[in-house]
């Protein structure tokens, strides 16, 4: 009676062989000889071990796919990051016990798995380096959509009624003491004598209109003012939500103002820049050129040709400047002093904002009246 030797239980293997003398090491049978569980599919021979070597069964049956392995069903990819961090952990167990076994197979006499360990090593390797990518995608996808949630914030509560009536609703920012309060008064005509206080919370002035369509200036707090941090403001005083921004600024350049325009091109607000209390420049360079004229001994001063001349290369340098630092094809330079206003840009922004109110009001009352591309170019920000 010939005697038998059972192979080693395995749940991938079963069946006898002839007893043979013992070889001096263990011999491992050809790659292609080993039997697979019927059903589990084609699969290469360093899954077969891989799965065999540490137990991962489900690795066979979900067709080597990582994602399976988290229940995640069709191998697609990982879009959460709690999903991903977790095949990440995975994968790097699955790395360590690899590189160990493969050290451990050094040492021992079991030819297949010290032929087959750098391949175990390799796929362990090579599913580690998947789950990171996804791991990291998955956070960076997650950090857009929730900076892209956080800049997409609510109408705030004191502009919920004008937006609910449907106005044309501008606002008036910049930063402290830079004029926007000034301004407003002097386009309503709504003079004081003296120097409106420092604005510390929104405040409204209806603009009168001839359509049904109310219109109305929101004059806010200047920018980083307290209670309206700068890394909150654009969110608390619901920058995106306004139909036209009117951007004041001075000769004193802030990260906040750029802020601003960044947040409002991202929303594609219509915005137009303002530059203020250009008189004082117009007066630091005339006193500059009066002693000038003093250390040459003409004690007549400025005429008013080399006035003239002053004011116009300050305005254009002026407006120069702001439009590079800003990005804007225009600026407007204004001075809110009576005496200064029909010196600048004063009088054209002056009309241009009363178009623009008009135009924007008649299309909200007409959506199908046609515009005249004139009427357009004179503008502000025509509809």
């Amino acid at each position: 009676m010939e005697a038998f030797a059972v192979w080693p239980q395995s749940p991938w293997v079963s069946r006898t062989a002839p007893l043979r003398p013992a070889p001096p090491t263990l011999r491992a049978r050809p790659p292609q000889q080993v039997c697979r569980r019927a059903g589990a599919g084609d699969f290469s021979t360093t899954e077969i071990v891989l799965a065999a070597s540490f137990g991962l069964a489900s690795w066979v049956f979900t067709g080597g796919n990582p994602g399976s392995l988290l229940g995640l069903s069709g191998g697609r990819s990982l879009a959460r990051p709690d999903m991903a961090e977790k095949e990440v952990q995975a994968a790097r167990q699955m790395f360590l016990r690899a590189a160990e076994n493969y050290s451990d197979a050094r040492e021992s006499t079991g030819v297949l798995l010290n032929r087959m360990a750098p391949e175990i090593v390799q796929s362990a390797r090579q599913r580690l380096e998947g789950a990171l990518k996804t791991f990291q995608d998955a956070r960076r996808e997650l950090q857009l959509v929730s900076e892209e949630q956080t800049r997409a914030y609510l109408v705030p509560e004191y502009l919920r009624t004008a937006k609910e009536k449907g106005a044309f609703i501008i606002a008036v920012v910049g930063n402290q003491s830079v004029g926007k309060s000034s301004f407003l008064r002097a386009f309503l005509d709504f003079e004081q004598p003296t120097d409106p206080p420092t604005t510390t919370a929104p405040v409204p002035y209806v603009y009168p209109t001839q359509s049904d369509l109310p219109c109305m200036f929101w004059d806010l707090p200047p920018l980083g003012a307290a209670g309206y941090p700068a890394e909150t403001y654009m969110r608390l005083l619901g920058m995106r939500h306004f139909g036209l921004v009117v951007v004041m600024t001075d000769s004193k350049i802030s990260e906040a103002e750029l802020l601003l325009l960044d947040e409002l091109k991202h929303w594609k607000v219509p915005y137009v820049v303002v530059r203020n209390k250009l008189d004082v420049d117009i007066e630091r360079e005339f006193m500059a050129e009066q002693l000038v004229w003093d250390a040459r001994g003409l004690k007549d001063g400025l005429d008013d040709s080399v006035r003239a001349e002053i004011l116009c290369d300050t305005m254009t340098s002026v407006k120069e400047d702001l439009c590079c630092l800003y990005d804007v094809e225009r600026v407007y330079c204004i001075s809110t002093r009576r005496g200064y206003r029909k010196l600048f840009d004063y009088a054209e922004l002056d009309a241009d904002l009363r178009k623009t109110i008009q135009m924007r009001c008649d299309a909200e009352n007409a959506p199908s009246k046609q515009i005249d591309s004139k009427q357009a170019a004179a503008a502000v920000l025509p509809p």
